[in-house]
């Protein structure tokens, strides 16, 4: 979609001086289209607007002129007359505010629609389908590798190509490499966000794609790159490692212990029932990324994926969150892919990647007595960090 919409947008700044900008600007189109759409709801709010208020007044001339006929034939006294018109009054009062928000409900309705098509779509809609016969995946017990995976987003766009490495289980495993280099990619195939194009990857000798979705994923925790809040408490979001079942009150403190949040929850407003998200308490991003790892602690998966874990922090929280990923890291097996090489320095597996192809893999001092790719990158970091007088 993001194709013809840059193309339309491209007509627009082409033609801009040549000819009226609806023939060729699709946002033109588009925003002209919402904007008619805008001014009917409008139209149809102001005219239920004047039918209630027309009939709501022709409705109270019409009992006051009963009412007068009523007088005077002995029925009912001025007294009576006026108290139920002002019951009638009130009657009417909450009529008139329905048409208020006639707009807004007819607004909540679409959004509800919405709602329900996104809550509708399956794995299998964004083109990852369990397989017939794909079986509970089994506890992970020796490594996960790949084999001559491949990889592309569409035929123009090849991320990588046969790659093939392997991590056993308790090894902590580095990716790193220029921006753009499918890092990032190479992690979302493991829990199947995307399947490869070609190759296989395998979870202690069988294919990803022979386990189902929910077996394969509860035993893989992430930490993204981006900051995933939600508009919730705090509790609510570190329970949501763990969706298949309630997690208990000391599992989250736990988790938040381990992952250095439970200080700073706890001089939050409300503590754990505080309400983050758009309008409500904002975290910094320190403060995010150890949330994260709580709900990864508390998801207690044997594969941990980290993506760029320490990105965006200032030293003081790089610090706290490192300690924390220590925590998360301990008896379990880890991909984290980074840019921050001293993070990785005691990895047992450093894979460095340049344009799809593995360049480089081994340890830290193995790669920097190659002195190639990764001892580059180290000196290029590590110069930038510490003064000139002092030894890399």
């Amino acid at each position: 979609a993001t194709k013809p919409l840059f193309y339309n947008f491209s007509l627009c700044v082409i033609h801009f001086k040549i000819a009226p900008v609806g023939m060729y600007c699709g946002y033109h189109r588009v925003f002209g289209q919402s904007r008619q759409a805008a001014v009917e709801a409008g139209s149809w709010q102001g005219f239920y607007t004047a039918a209630t208020t027309v009939v709501l007044t022709a409705g109270t001339a019409l009992m006051v002129l009963v009412g007068v006929f009523r007088i005077k034939a002995g029925y009912i006294s001025p007294g009576e007359l006026i108290v139920f018109l002002n019951y009638l009054r009130s009657l009417f009062k909450p009529v008139r505010e329905v048409t208020k928000y006639f707009n807004k409900i007819s607004k909540a309705m679409a959004c509800n629609e919405r709602i329900e098509e996104v809550m509708a779509i399956t794995p299998c809609h964004l083109g990852v389908c369990e397989t017939p016969g794909a079986i509970p995946m089994p506890a992970f017990e020796k490594e996960i590798k790949f084999q001559g995976v491949s990889f592309q987003y569409d035929a123009e766009n090849k991320i990588f190509e046969d790659l093939s490495f392997r991590v056993r289980k308790g090894q902590k495993a580095a990716i790193i490499g220029d921006s753009g280099s499918g890092k990032s990619t190479l992690l979302s195939l493991i829990p199947r966000f995307f399947d490869a194009n070609g190759g296989q990857i395998l979870i202690d000798g069988r294919d990803v794609r022979s386990f189902s979705l929910d077996s394969l994923r509860s035993q893989i925790a992430i930490v993204p790159q981006d900051h995933i809040i939600f508009h919730t408490t705090v509790l609510e979001n570190i329970a949501l490692g763990r969706p298949e079942r309630k997690a208990r009150m000391e599992e989250i403190y736990h988790a938040a212990e381990k992952a250095n949040a439970h200080e700073f929850i706890t001089q939050l407003t409300d503590g754990y029932q505080t309400e983050l998200g758009t309008g409500s308490v904002q975290l910094s991003g320190g403060q995010v990324k150890r949330v994260l790892i709580a709900r990864a602690l508390l998801r207690n998966a044997p594969i941990v994926l980290l993506d760029e874990p320490t990105s965006g922090l200032d030293p003081h929280s790089e610090t706290q969150v490192v300690e924390a990923f220590d925590n998360l890291m301990q008896q379990r097996t880890i991909l984290i892919v980074t840019h921050d090489l001293p993070t990785i320095a005691n990895a047992d597996q450093i894979i460095v990647l340049r344009q799809g192809q593995i360049v480089e893999s081994g340890s830290h001092e193995e790669l920097l007595e190659k002195e190639g790719l990764y001892a580059f990158f180290w000196k290029e970091q590590v110069g930038r960090i510490l003064p000139a007088d002092v030894p890399h």
